[in-house]
């Protein structure tokens, strides 16, 4: 599940905070133009973003919302202010804000955060070979990702353009990366699920408008909707301790989820310097879950 959660990190990135990265198609007659639209994103240092998720089902719903910058180039390194929100059908409420830093080693993804008014990181290492997907994708790169485009209306000032992703490709994506950081303890029906989810990632709509005058996209939307579902009932599907009934109530309750996210991006390289305050840095490494024990876990 390591690698699943990197290559969907991975994919959120792509699709969230490098909104002028998007990838997209168009007929004939706009290629060169977009082509040149994806060469200045490819070249960008630097942005503000904002960003928001919503996810709903019949249990509750859950809300993220997200503002801050980003620099790119040479390495990424960002600021945010990040709300979550939590509602359950049962009344309960979680809500949290905390400001957060992400920056880029060598070797690793470093994030910061607090947590009960107190700094925390986690460290996610990089694996050698592995595709950085965090990074935007050439104007070559990304056309080849992109199933299907067209354009969904156009003014003096801006054009809109709905994108499909091509979901075959991104899996491709995701198996070089458990290629290229083989999980040597997972067992072969692991290997075998995993596969499965990405099979269930399938093609992916997106909504991209993009500005005339600099030639950057200013907003994205996509509908995860349908990708959320196929994963979810990959995921119950090979879920063996349930009984047919339980497995179809879940199913049912999957079937009226929905998620959605939203960005937009603004400042296009006008973000200079983002400091990191010596208080985050000296943030002491979150708390690692604890793992099973593996012939307790056999045994069950």
């Amino acid at each position: 599940m390591y690698i699943l959660k990197r290559f969907l990190l991975g994919l959120f990135m792509l699709l969230v905070l490098g909104a002028g990265t998007l990838p997209a198609a168009a007929a004939t007659d706009e290629t060169a133009c977009l082509r040149e639209v994806y060469e200045k994103a490819y070249s960008l240092q630097s942005e503000a973003f904002t960003f928001q998720g919503q996810a709903g089902s019949p249990l509750g719903n859950f809300v993220v919302k997200a503002s801050g910058r980003n620099i790119m180039k040479p390495s990424l390194l960002m600021q945010a202010d990040v709300e979550l929100e939590m509602y359950s059908l049962l009344g309960s409420k979680f809500h949290l804000q905390t400001p957060c830093y992400m920056e880029e080693t060598a070797k690793a993804f470093v994030v910061y955060y607090q947590r009960n008014g107190q700094w925390e990181k986690q460290t996610m290492k990089k694996a050698a070979g592995a595709e950085d997907l965090s990074k935007p994708l050439s104007a070559d790169a990304s056309m080849a990702l992109v199933r299907s485009a067209q354009l969904v209306r156009e003014t003096a000032q801006q054009k809109v353009l709905k994108v499909v992703f091509d979901g075959k490709k991104l899996a491709d994506i995701g198996r070089r990366a458990m290629a290229a950081e083989p999980d040597k303890k997972q067992s072969l029906l692991a290997r075998q699920q995993m596969d499965k989810l990405l099979d269930a990632i399938g093609d992916i709509e997106c909504t991209m408008t993009v500005d005339k005058a600099t030639g950057y996209a200013v907003q994205s939307e996509a509908d995860l909707t349908p990708m959320a579902r196929r994963l979810a009932h990959s995921i119950v599907t090979d879920m063996p301790k349930l009984k047919a009934a339980e497995k179809q109530q879940l199913m049912a309750m999957v079937d009226h989820a929905t998620v959605h996210v939203a960005t937009t991006a603004s400042e296009f390289n006008a973000v200079k310097e983002i400091v990191i305050p010596a208080e985050v840095r000296a943030a002491k490494e979150a708390p690692k879950p604890q793992k099973k024990d593996t012939k307790k876990a056999a045994a069950v």
